[in-house]
């Protein structure tokens, strides 16, 4: 037998021999002796590919649904909070003698419990809570000493009732607070000496939503004229 020079024949034969078993190998995958199974196996993988894209596509809509969802309660909830400063500013412009207020003796006429949100013990709000919280915050950006704002609870019910004639019923609890300012020196919180107090009020809404504003006005005339802005500002 003739065979390439520098080659052996061993090699050859071997070479052969695995070539032949790799013909072996593919002969004993059996589609039926037609394409139909290759076609079968394709539709399978395109169906679970098309299952598996279409459950995606299901959790990114209702994960934007959700953002969608919370972004609007975050901007009704803002909306109210304004809206309860502007009730607060309302009856405080009528109010004579803001001493009252500042010593808590005076307070809103809108004082209604009934509606109020559940909190993130599973309970309705606590205005004890939320006082407590508003005078912590509040600390955290006053001066030390016996000028330091406190504050009173002076309204607090749901937002369909603090603006009756323009707010839906969408759920929405409204709270206001009334503090001295603490730049009038007198050493008394519990008084007024410059004709400035400070508003802060909130909004809370299912599913933990909370927005907050505050406020500081000040009357230059005898009520029931109206009040000037000092500055206003976003708490939350």
């Amino acid at each position: 037998m003739n065979r390439s020079p520098g080659r052996p024949f061993w090699r050859v034969r071997r070479h052969v021999r695995s070539a032949s078993a790799l013909r072996e190998a593919a002969g004993a995958v059996d589609f039926g002796g037609n394409a139909d199974g290759v076609a079968l196996v394709l539709v399978l993988l395109l169906l679970s590919f098309g299952g598996a894209l279409a459950g995606l596509l299901v959790l990114l809509s209702a994960g934007e649904s959700l953002i969608a969802a919370r972004d609007r309660s975050s901007q009704q909830a803002r909306v109210a909070a304004d809206a309860a400063l502007e009730r607060t500013l309302a009856e405080l412009r009528v109010l004579g003698d803001w001493n009252a207020v500042l010593a808590g003796s005076a307070r809103s006429a809108l004082g209604d419990l009934a509606g109020r949100p559940s909190g993130t013990t599973g309970q309705p709000l606590d205005l004890g809570d939320l006082t407590a919280a508003v005078q912590r915050r509040s600390d955290l950006r006053a001066l030390a000493g016996a000028d330091r704002p406190r504050w009173r609870l002076f309204a607090y019910g749901p937002l369909v009732r603090a603006v009756p004639a323009v707010a839906p019923d969408i759920g929405l609890y409204v709270a206001s607070w009334v503090a001295d300012d603490e730049g009038d020196g007198d050493g008394d919180p519990g008084a007024d000496a410059n004709g400035i107090v400070l508003v802060w009020a909130e909004a809370h809404g299912p599913g933990g939503t909370r927005r907050a504003v505050q406020a500081a006005v000040a009357r230059l005339e005898p009520a029931p004229a109206p009040l000037r802005r000092v500055w206003w500002r976003r708490v939350s």
